[in-house]
């Protein structure tokens, strides 16, 4: 390029004088070049002047008046930012210094504000009479700052109750902005954050929360590098990390949440070895060990699950033995319990699992009985039936496990009415209407339980399209549309059946892109896979139908391979086997 212009064209010629363009315009702009340096440099040799001739008045003013030349600076700075000349600015001083003495002269006015108030005033007037204007401001600033940190310690327990009220009445959009204001008020109470992060979990986005909850994490993580010694921020990071673990875990992300809540143990650890005295600090240890429990159990990996299940159990029974009337730690020994079963369903040993969730049942309902009042005791009684009621209809008992789900529907219906804006209940509540659904599919009555799955699919949209960062709710989603695909297949209306079983699968295999650790959603796609197949078999597409079972029967066999205690997939083998040789058998020879 620089060749390019310097050359130019062959007919330019010469320019007046016999000079180049280019040696033309180089040398005007070296001209103006120096022009501006000269200009520069008589600017900044004015300036010098005036300050000069500026600081000469204010020394010349302050000795008139018998004064330390200090004292007329703030006054002098602020009348040179204005275009005056320099016996204006002498007027202009004159007149600031005359008010100012006035100033000082009148008495503060007697107030109802305080002691403290009217002191602070009279001491700034008193600067006033030496025109130490600069320390009367550093007087009244100090004060100021101190009465803004006494108003905002009196506003935060005032806020608080206020939030937890509007909590208490579902006014969530309001409980939102007061624990906002909490937060702007308080920027370094961990707490605030991550109360703020619970309600939006349960009534705005994911991501939202997750936002509230890793500043929470932030800030613990600041005030215990700043003092390593104090337990109370120790385990305020603890708490911190388990709540960016459950949002991670929401998000489908389990290797990491694994991790954040395998440091919030590591913390509980610590400080439940340091004091074992401490109660809360052996309930975080037991909250921490039912945490990785979980994910350990979403990743296939039943063993170690039940372990730690089995290790926050043991906790809360000692809790709960050596003090029977603390309801929160009841309440924690029934979701041991509830935890533990689930792990030996999955297992297959569903008597077990029974004793466990009907241990889990009869807290539940004890508790529901001191409080009616209590909604999340209301939940957990509803969960308990949801439970038992999978166990009933696995071991074919459908009037009974209708009985336990319906029990459950009601909890959840009044619970969602109460409060249509928690997301948490109207999950429940689609959950329930799946269940029906189920049972309503086994007794034959495929336009009752097409109803209960459109009741569930229909909660299942519009929480999707509120938060599409929610995986749980995306796989809920997914679960609808094969629950419809199936019954309309049964009906006979194939091709719907077919558009239906296609949507939940390709939500499921965006979920596993997502996280492949994920056993759970691994499976969730076989079990499309093979509905897919069975429905494009009996389309008479045979070699579509093969190539998803066979797909299908891959996964199972791998996910038996990571988790061989996992009972369910021996069954799910066995059936795409038998489907896949039925298929095979009527195929076209090559």
């Amino acid at each position: 390029m620089l060749r390019w212009f310097l050359g130019g064209s062959r007919q330019s010629g010469t320019a007046t004088g016999g000079q180049s363009p280019v040696t033309n315009i180089v040398g005007h702009h070296a001209t103006v070049i120096n022009q501006i340096g000269e200009t520069s440099e008589v600017a900044e040799r004015r300036h010098h002047e005036q300050m000069a001739a500026l600081e000469h008045l204010r020394q010349e003013m302050a000795r008139e008046k018998g004064l330390d030349p200090v004292v007329l600076k703030p006054i002098f700075d602020h009348l040179d930012q204005g275009d005056l000349s320099l016996d204006e600015i002498r007027e202009k001083a004159e007149e600031a210094v005359q008010a100012i003495l006035e100033r000082a002269r009148q008495p503060p006015p007697t107030s109802n504000d305080g002691a403290d108030i009217d002191a602070t005033i009279g001491a700034a007037r008193a600067k006033l009479a030496t025109l130490d204007t600069a320390g009367a401001r550093g007087l009244l600033a100090d004060k100021i700052a101190e009465e803004e940190t006494a108003r905002r310690h009196r506003l935060i327990p005032l806020l608080q109750e206020q939030a937890a009220i509007e909590r208490l009445t579902y006014d969530h959009a309001a409980a939102q902005t007061t624990l906002r204001r909490l937060a702007e008020l308080s920027p370094d109470n961990t707490w605030v954050w991550i109360d703020l992060g619970d309600i939006l979990a349960t009534t705005d986005t994911v991501q939202n929360a997750a936002v509230a909850y890793v500043r929470a994490r932030t800030v613990a993580e600041r005030l215990t590098q700043a003092d390593p010694e104090n337990t109370q921020w120790q385990r305020d990071l603890s708490a911190s990390h388990s709540k960016v673990g459950d949002i991670q875990q929401t998000q489908g992300d389990l290797t990491t949440a694994l991790v954040s809540h395998r440091t919030a143990l590591h913390l509980s650890q610590r400080l439940a070895k340091a004091n074992p005295e401490n109660i809360q600090w052996q309930r975080d240890l037991s909250v921490s060990y039912n945490k990785i429990g979980d994910i350990q159990q979403a990743q296939g990996d039943l063993t170690a699950a039940l372990d730690n299940h089995h290790a926050a159990l043991c906790i809360s029974q000692r809790l709960a033995l050596t003090n029977p009337g603390n309801t929160q730690w009841q309440r924690d020994l029934s979701v041991s319990y509830n935890k533990i079963g689930d792990i030996k369903q999955a297992q297959g040993d569903l008597a077990a699992a029974l004793n466990d969730y009907r241990a889990h049942l009869e807290i539940s309902q004890h508790l529901v009985l001191t409080n009616p009042e209590n909604t999340e005791w209301q939940r957990d009684l509803s969960v308990s039936h949801d439970r038992i009621g999978n166990i009933q209809q696995e071991q074919g008992d459908l009037a009974s496990a209708l009985i336990s789900y319906d029990a459950a529907l009601k909890i959840r219906q009044r619970l969602a009415r109460a409060d249509s804006g928690n997301t948490q209940w109207q999950r429940d509540l689609s959950v329930s209407y799946e269940r029906i659904g189920d049972i309503q599919q086994a007794q034959g009555d495929l336009t009752a339980a097409l109803n209960s799955y459109r009741a569930a699919l229909d909660i299942s949209q519009r929480l999707a399209l509120a938060d599409s960062k929610n995986v749980e709710w995306q796989r809920d989603l997914s679960v609808s549309y094969n629950r419809i695909g199936g019954i309309l297949q049964a009906q006979g209306d194939l091709m719907t059946a077919l558009d239906s079983l296609c949507s939940a699968l390709d939500i499921r295999q965006r979920l596993v892109w997502a996280d492949p650790g994920n056993a759970q959603w691994q499976r969730d796609l076989a079990i499309s896979l093979g509905r897919v197949g069975r429905c494009q078999a009996v389309l008479s597409r045979t070699e579509e139908a093969l190539t998803a079972l066979n797909r299908g029967r891959d996964i199972v066999l791998s996910l038996q391979r990571q988790s061989p205690g996992w009972a369910v997939l021996a069954d799910d083998l066995a059936l795409f086997d038998k489907i896949i040789a039925s298929l095979d058998a009527d195929a076209p020879p090559n």
